[in-house]
C-alpha cells in the first residue's frame, strides 16, 4: 500500500502564509467562542464565507 497523502509535509504557499499569519501569531481566538478575543477571528472567517 502506498501512502500519496503529502498535506502534512508540504510547503506552505507563501501568498496562504502571510494571510494566515496574523491569526497564528495574534488573533488565535476561538472564533466560536463569545469573548472580544475571538472577534477579529470570526469576522475574518464570516468575511470569506460571504
Amino acid at each position: 500500500m502506498t501512502y500519496a497523502d503529502n498535506t502534512a509535509t508540504m510547503r506552505l504557499n507563501e501568498d496562504t502564509f502571510d494571510a494566515m499569519k496574523p491569526f497564528l501569531t495574534e488573533y488565535y481566538g476561538n472564533p466560536s467562542q463569545p469573548y472580544v478575543f475571538a472577534k477579529k477571528p470570526r469576522k475574518a472567517i464570516n468575511d470569506i464565507n460571504s
